[in-house]
C-alpha cells in the first residue's frame, strides 16, 4: 500500500507538470497573450501595462516581461525567495516604509456589504532569486513591488504587486512618481 502511494506521487500529474518545459505548461498563456498583444500593438507597447492575478506569479512570464521592456502588475501568491537577504518576499514588505495611508470603497459584492477599507502602501526594489528547474536554476530578476495593507485588521489585502517601468503609470491612489 505504502508503496503504491509513492509510485503514484513519483509518475502523478504534480510530478509530469513539474519537467514539462515553460512552453508546455497552461501558464504559458500568459506570455503567449503578450506576445500577441505585441503583435497587434506594435510600438504602442509601452503605452501598455498587463494586469495579471494570481495565475501570473509565474518567474518565467515576469522574466519575459522583463526581458521586453513590457510593463505589467501581478498579484503575487508565491512568497518569494529574495536574493538580499534573509526574508521571504511578503516579510520584507512588511517591514518596508509605510508611504502613506489611504482610504478606498470596496463595492458591495454577492452577500458583502459595501465597506470602506483603510491601506498602508508601500514599495521595494527587490531582487527574486528564480526557481529550480529541471535545467538548472535561472538567473535573478530584480523589480519594483508595491504592495497595500488593510490597517485596520493588519490583513495583507493586496499582498504584493510587481510592478516594472511604473515612472509613467500610477494607481489613483499614489502620487507621481511611484518610482524614482
Amino acid at each position: 500500500m505504502i508503496l503504491d502511494h509513492w509510485v503514484s506521487v513519483l509518475t502523478g500529474k504534480k510530478n509530469q507538470r513539474r519537467q514539462l518545459p515553460y512552453e508546455g505548461k497552461e501558464s504559458f498563456k500568459w506570455q503567449r497573450a503578450s506576445e500577441n498583444t505585441e503583435q497587434r500593438m506594435g510600438g504602442k507597447m509601452p503605452d501598455i501595462i498587463s494586469v495579471c492575478d494570481r495565475e501570473a506569479d509565474i518567474y518565467e512570464y515576469m522574466h519575459y516581461k522583463l526581458d521586453n521592456r513590457q510593463r505589467f502588475v501581478v498579484r503575487a501568491t508565491q512568497n518569494r525567495i529574495l536574493v538580499d537577504g534573509e526574508l521571504l518576499l511578503f516579510d520584507s514588505l512588511a517591514q518596508t516604509e509605510v508611504l502613506g495611508k489611504y482610504t478606498i470603497v470596496v463595492p458591495q459584492k454577492g452577500g458583502r456589504k459595501k465597506r470602506k477599507a483603510t491601506l498602508q502602501v508601500k514599495r521595494k526594489k527587490m531582487t527574486i532569486q528564480a526557481p529550480q528547474r529541471p535545467g538548472g536554476r535561472p538567473e535573478p530578476v530584480t523589480m519594483k513591488a508595491l504592495v497595500g495593507f488593510q490597517t485596520a485588521t493588519g490583513l495583507n489585502i493586496a499582498e504584493a504587486l510587481y510592478l516594472q517601468r511604473l515612472s509613467a503609470y500610477c494607481p489613483v491612489m499614489l502620487p507621481n512618481p511611484c518610482f524614482s
